[in-house]
């Protein structure tokens, strides 16, 4: 049996939650961590009507990715402190991040996501990601929702 455990990384609260829960879940069961970051080119319209052209036209793919990547590695850091002692794998994918997550979880022991509540508009898009990780992934799937802060 496997003990892969993959963790959803952005850089929002509920993301270094989950980012702690599976570096904890990871060192106990001596599992790899695999941290995983998605990127999409962005749409951007173009001219009047509808039109959309992807944003890789002004910013080239491997910038985005180069981004993502540092943005990954600063929120490891931070999170789990730069001499983590954890085994550890980055990925930096292009590409849906539902679908990116649920490729990297291929034959995981569990995926992990954060979940917290979020504006209308990024709670309805984040809520669709994870609702299709917890309908087609092939492993358990835990949900960890933002730490509390000090009330």
């Amino acid at each position: 049996m496997t003990t892969t455990v993959v963790v959803g990384v952005d850089s929002s609260a509920e993301s270094q939650s989950a980012l702690r829960w599976a570096a904890c879940y990871a060192e106990l069961t001596g599992g790899t961590l695999r941290a995983v970051t998605a990127w999409e080119p962005a749409v951007q319209p173009v001219g009047p009507g509808r039109i959309m052209s992807p944003a890789t036209d002004l910013v080239p793919p491997q910038d985005l990715h180069e981004v993502a990547a540092r943005l990954l590695d600063e929120t490891v850091n931070d999170t789990l402190g730069p001499d983590h002692s954890h085994r550890l794998e980055k990925h930096v994918m292009p590409g849906d991040p539902a679908e990116v997550l649920l490729d990297r979880s291929d034959g995981a022991a569990v995926l992990v996501l954060g979940n917290g509540h979020h504006g209308a508009l990024a709670g309805a898009l984040r809520g669709l990601g994870v609702l299709h990780c917890l309908h087609r992934a092939d492993c358990p799937v835990v949900l960890v929702p933002a730490a509390s802060g000090p009330d």
